[in-house]
């Protein structure tokens, strides 16, 4: 039996219940029931209760959502983005006490395939992200199902109390070897947040999976990522803010990851200044056919062989990780540690395959590397 302290508000977050949130959509006014964009703005200043029913959103235009307190947002049909070069997010939404749901069918499709190059941000055309959640504060999202985003899928910022239960992102078009090649399409990131519950997504893209950069009093249930980069704890984005270089109380629990890069993660930025990754908890973690590491900790991300001594790894839990790595590069376990890693926890870890010894500068109790 697991316990996940410090996230028993999450049985107060989901406050409108399925069969309540239909039946308040199913007979809205025209003013509040959005099919053309030039119509977003006078349902937003009315509205508690939307529909987006098959919107386009005109090319470089943000599909920018500041919904009322306690409001009701329904997806329905195809929303569709058309295709601009811009550095923006196509789709944004916040609000306090808010419910957000896709019916059944509905898709929010970013185009990435035509903005696709194998470059991602790095180079080539500019793509636009997708999906942002900012400044919410107690809010649930149900059946959000995202298609072919051009770069970062969905980006959760400055929230809290916030549940996603069912998620999907569906960038698999942009695979190697199709042909447009995807690249930093993450599928959700987060930062500055307290107090998320992420549970049922499925994730197929060529970037990170599920990653926190920042904050605490998470907890992930039944995540499934394929062609990813793993599911990820990470601190050290600044070099003089303790503040910004802390995560902890962080589980992941019931994971696939398969055929990507990397399983598990921790990650320190190298020149980081003081910080914490804390309380983490990886449990019941599979993984199907992983191409470079299972189980990945590195402390000098971003430059590699100067290892970061600032940022303090403790309390770090891993069981019941198991499955295999495939490949003669790939291995079952590489940690690469600074002078602060300490107390953590093995159990259970049964990873098979691939053609390069494990490597690790920090042994955890009750594990032999």
């Amino acid at each position: 039996m697991i316990v996940f302290k410090s996230l028993i508000f999450l049985c107060c977050t989901i406050f409108v219940s399925s069969t309540e949130i239909i039946s308040q959509v199913s007979n809205l006014t025209n003013d509040c029931y959005i099919t053309q964009y030039s119509q977003v703005a006078n349902a937003l200043s009315k509205c508690t209760s939307i529909v987006i029913d098959s919107l386009v959103v005109p090319s470089g235009k943000t599909l920018d959502l500041k919904l009322k307190d306690g409001a009701i947002l329904a997806f329905k049909g195809t929303t569709t983005f058309e295709v601009g070069y811009n550095d923006v997010y196509l789709m944004t939404i916040s609000g306090n006490n808010i419910n957000v749901f896709g019916e059944s069918g509905s898709l929010i499709h970013g185009q990435g395939e035509k903005y696709w190059d194998g470059q991602g941000g790095s180079g080539g055309v500019t793509k636009p992200k997708l999906f942002l959640i900012q400044d919410v504060n107690n809010g649930v999202f149900k059946n959000i199902n995202l298609k072919n985003c051009p770069m970062f899928c969905t980006t959760i910022l400055k929230s809290n109390y916030v549940t996603i239960d069912g998620f999907k992102a569906d960038c698999s078009e942009g695979d190697s070897g199709s042909a447009h090649v995807g690249r930093n399409t993450d599928g959700i990131g987060i930062a500055w947040c307290t107090n998320l519950y992420i549970n049922n997504v499925f994730i197929h893209n060529q970037d990170q999976c599920l990653y926190v950069n920042q904050g605490s009093n998470m907890l992930f249930t039944n995540i499934h990522c394929v062609n990813s980069n793993g599911i990820c704890a990470t601190a050290g984005y600044s070099q003089t803010s303790y503040e910004e270089n802390t995560t902890k109380n962080i589980t992941f629990h019931n994971c696939v990851m398969e055929g990507g890069l990397t399983g598990v993660q921790i990650l320190a930025k190298w020149n980081a200044g003081l910080g914490e990754i804390s309380d983490i908890t990886f449990q019941n973690v599979k993984l199907v056919g992983v191409r470079q590491q299972g189980i990945f900790v590195e402390m000098d991300s971003g430059n590699t062989g100067h290892i970061n001594n600032n940022i303090e790894v403790k309390n770090l839990k891993m069981s019941q990780i198991y499955g295999t790595v495939q490949g003669n590069g790939a291995r079952a376990i590489y940690i690469k540690c600074g002078a602060k890693c300490h107390d953590w926890i093995f159990s259970n870890i049964n990873v098979s395959g691939g053609g390069t010894p494990n490597s690790c500068n920090y042994v955890p109790a009750g594990f032999s590397c």
